[in-house]
């Protein structure tokens, strides 16, 4: 994490609770985890989403917001697909911060 985006987040009142878990996620772990990273993400995600079973679609949107993960809603639903899309404050920090971002773990 370079400083610039360091500053962003400590100078934004909104985002700098978050720094620590965007130092590790986008600095420390692709570091630790190689070109391995996104697929580990992934699986991380259907870790979670195994362990903590949700009973509806609002309950899933409630759930990114409490863990910070951005706004997730309900595009489509058609046969056995769902459309999300993930948006917010936290989404487009890390896309304009990072060069590979992942979402991987939300996709999990």
């Amino acid at each position: 994490m370079n400083n610039d985006v360091y500053k962003n987040f400590i100078n934004d009142s909104t985002m700098n609770n978050l720094l620590g878990q965007e130092l590790i996620r986008d600095t420390l772990l692709p570091e630790i985890l190689g070109k391995e990273a996104h697929e580990i993400s992934y699986w991380a995600g259907k870790h979670l989403a195994r362990n903590h079973r949700l009973a509806t679609y609002e309950d899933l949107e409630t759930f990114f917001q409490q863990f910070q993960f951005g706004t997730l809603t309900l595009l489509k639903r058609a046969g056995n697909q769902i459309h999300w899309q993930l948006s917010g404050k936290i989404v487009a920090e890390r896309l304009t911060a990072f060069d590979d971002p992942d979402f991987y773990l939300e996709s999990g």
